[in-house]
């Protein structure tokens, strides 16, 4: 699964484009450029002399995707410019036999949360790096999550221990708890019904949004979101 492939539509996008010149409108160091064909080429062609420069632009995309409302074409863009990297974090964390397609859209939605949290003023150099480092914590962390969820899903099968850790049976009641909806922390009915179909019942992700109408993208952050709010109720007990 080739992601600069994927997302080569950014060089004929409108809306790619009328970002690109929006950021020409807003900041000098993009006129220097005559096309974002020409932006790209030079994004894409590193040397200890463009660093700087480069990293200005990535700063300068960053910012505005912060600020504005419609963050689509940016965020296409900065996936398409730092393609390369995206890629090796792809195929390095995707395990034997799991679905490329779906850990991509994954990815992205860390990538995306990465991009839209970044600190510009307090990173300024090695931008590239930073994102890739920052969406590579984001996908261990989901990893351990998924360990977890695996980990307690195995006390049902008669190979494990009969009688289960003190903590890890005061999970499970936690969990039970949850699903009774006797736990009250603050979840909607969303979150409890796609921690529970993609968690509990192993629905595939993309089943579950097309049934809510959403993202597959927008439902993994809300997943995340989901469980962090588990994970900060119980942090203290545990």
């Amino acid at each position: 699964m080739d992601i600069k492939k994927l997302f080569a539509y950014v060089l004929t996008d409108k809306k790619v484009e009328r970002f690109f010149r929006e950021l020409q409108s807003e900041n000098e160091i993009f006129c220097e450029f005559n096309s974002l064909s020409e932006f790209i080429q030079f994004m894409h062609t590193p040397s200890p002399q463009s660093v700087p420069l480069q990293n200005h632009c990535l700063l300068s995309i960053i910012s505005r995707i912060q600020y504005t409302a419609e963050k689509e074409a940016g965020l296409s863009l900065m996936t398409y410019l730092l393609s390369p990297g995206l890629q090796k974090l792809l195929y390095s964390t995707v395990p034997a036999g799991e679905i490329a397609q779906e850990k991509l859209q994954s990815l992205c939605g860390y990538f995306f949360h990465v991009v839209n949290k970044y600190p510009v003023l307090k990173r300024p150099n090695k931008v590239a790096l930073n994102l890739m480092l920052d969406t590579l914590k984001e996908v261990l962390n989901e990893r351990r999550y998924e360990q977890n969820w695996q980990r307690m899903e195995s006390i049902d099968s008669p190979d494990f221990m009969e009688t289960p850790p003190v903590e890890i049976s005061s999970l499970l009641e936690k969990i039970k708890s949850f699903i009774e909806g006797d736990d009250s922390i603050g979840m909607t009915a969303e979150d409890k019904e796609l921690i529970l179909c993609s968690r509990i019942y192993d629905e595939p992700m993309q089943e579950i949004a097309n049934r809510l109408g959403l993202n597959s993208t927008t439902l993994y952050h809300k997943r995340k979101q989901a469980e962090q709010k588990l994970k900060d109720r119980w942090k203290d007990e545990q």
